[in-house]
């Protein structure tokens, strides 16, 4: 009490390439808690509950002189629940996490957005909607990961959860799949580029901060779902000070790990103002492989359209990562127009092809222009997961597709299980009777439990549009057994 807040934002450098922060700017203070933060539009979004700010630099020093309230309203009961993980999607939409107890009421341009005991949300930067992504998930949500082709993870401690097969457009809270409960746990990405060891790649690095460790779990394909099991730890530590508390590879490949530095951690078993917590220390550890390279720092601010699309190819994640947040930036019609020359100029018989038809139409997406030509493309992969990750892309783009309907009903009956949930959760953000009919098709496939909650949350956000013409003898179904 008393005290006038200033939290920080600062920005670490490496400015003669040692792999050692040297230089240390802050580009933002006076902030209260904040607990989560991502780069868009020139600038970055900050969570400060109730608040989501937006912060510039725009004369080149490094220091925001631009600040906005973009989104208030998130609940404020819990800060440790409150808005936090953000992760930037590879469409160009922000991703960011509310644990349980808390109520949210944000209102926008679009409408109210109400959410109360755990969710995921998600932000478009360019166009300003929020969105409910999942519902329901409660506990602690304190990481989120995507994998190679899109698909969404969530540390919910103590569990890692699923959470595409939840993403439907019904409020309903069930679909989203614990998949394994173990130890509390926070933060986290997933093991990628050439880097590091071929052995760890995909698999989830995640930080139990209570016995100081860096876990690894590995994803098993299941269905159209997926199956964990943890691995030995990355990194552990005896050391009573030790609390990893996030971990993201960087761009030269590397392993950054946030470590609090407390030997204090919890709230319910000491007083906050306890002497022995610590308010001045915190450590970033780099973790390296000793025997393989680096990556090089590739070059992607200012670089033209063409360049910036070859970076897509990039085997590390990091990089294409970049290029797709440097395109967002750009003029979308000039994005579409040389995203689509691109993608004519690629040879399908080039190992990754289906991987860079997926990136391209990521790109279209970053810039808000749906581009039906590469996304045929990416339908017509040899690859199911690139056409799981299509038909994802047709919930955001159907408005602008002549026959959306039609490439449901077609992927509902893909022989890539997720793909054909990917279709059943897309047709539930098309308002029409059609699309629940299409939907239906994936009846004509073995079930799991992944498809049958899609399908359940399709069937209520539908059942406006299905139920008075199903009462009135009016809809037509593709089988009687429909």
């Amino acid at each position: 009490p008393g005290e006038k807040a200033n939290d920080k934002i600062i920005i670490l450098e490496d400015t003669d390439g040692d792999g050692r922060a040297d230089k240390s700017t802050v580009f933002a203070d006076g902030l209260y808690l904040p607990t989560g933060i991502e780069l868009a539009d020139g600038g970055c979004y900050v969570a400060q509950s109730p608040d989501v700010f937006f912060f510039k630099d725009t004369d080149g020093n490094d220091v925001a002189d631009v600040k906005e309230v973009a989104l208030t309203g998130f609940g404020i009961e819990d800060s440790h629940h409150s808005i936090s993980a953000w992760r930037r999607g590879p469409g160009g939409w922000i991703y960011f996490q509310e644990g349980i107890f808390l109520h949210t009421q944000v209102e926008t341009q679009y409408g109210v957005v109400r959410n109360f005991n755990g969710g995921v949300y998600q932000f478009n930067p360019r166009t300003q909607e929020l969105r409910m992504f999942v519902r329901g998930t409660g506990g602690n949500p304190w990481g989120h990961v995507f994998d190679r082709w899109g698909q969404s993870f969530m540390v919910n401690n103590p569990r890692v959860v699923y959470l595409s097969s939840g993403s439907g457009a019904s409020d309903s809270s069930k679909g989203a799949f614990s998949l394994i409960s173990t130890e509390k746990q926070c933060g986290g990405d997933l093991a990628t580029g050439m880097h590091l060891p071929e052995e760890i790649r995909g698999q989830l690095l995640t930080c139990r901060f209570k016995s100081r460790t860096v876990i690894r779990y590995e994803f098993t394909e299941d269905g159209a779902g997926f199956s964990a099991n943890v691995l030995p730890p990355l990194i552990a530590s005896k050391h009573p000070n030790f609390r990893p508390v996030d971990c993201k590879v960087g761009p030269d490949g590397a392993i950054y790990v946030a470590d609090w530095y407390n030997s204090i951690i919890n709230h319910a078993q000491h007083d906050f103002r306890d002497p022995r917590r610590d308010h001045e220390h915190g450590r970033i550890w780099r973790i390296t492989h000793k025997d393989r390279p680096l990556v090089e720092k590739p070059a992607l601010v200012g670089e033209p359209l063409g360049a910036l699309l070859e970076q897509l190819k990039s085997p590390n994640a990091w990089t294409r990562h970049q290029a797709r947040k440097e395109l967002s930036e750009r003029d979308p019609e000039e994005v579409l127009e040389a995203s689509e020359a691109w993608v004519s100029t690629l040879n399908p018989a080039e190992p990754g092809y289906d991987g860079h038809l997926v990136e391209a139409m990521w790109a279209c997406q970053n810039v808000e222009c749906p581009s039906e030509a590469i996304l045929k493309k990416v339908l017509s992969a040899k690859d199911g997961h690139a056409r799981s990750a299509g038909a994802r892309i047709i919930r955001y783009w159907h408005e602008a597709l002549p026959d959306p309907v039609g490439m449901i009903a077609t992927l509902a009956r893909d022989p890539f299980p997720r793909a054909r949930m990917e279709a059943v959760l897309s047709a539930g953000f098309i308002p029409s009777a059609e699309s629940f009919v299409a939907a239906l098709n994936v009846l004509d496939h073995d079930q799991d439990r992944f498809i049958d909650a899609a399908l359940s949350q399709t069937v209520q956000a539908l059942e406006p549009h299905w139920q008075p013409k199903l009462t009135n003898g009016e809809l037509a179904f593709n089988k009687p057994e429909h």
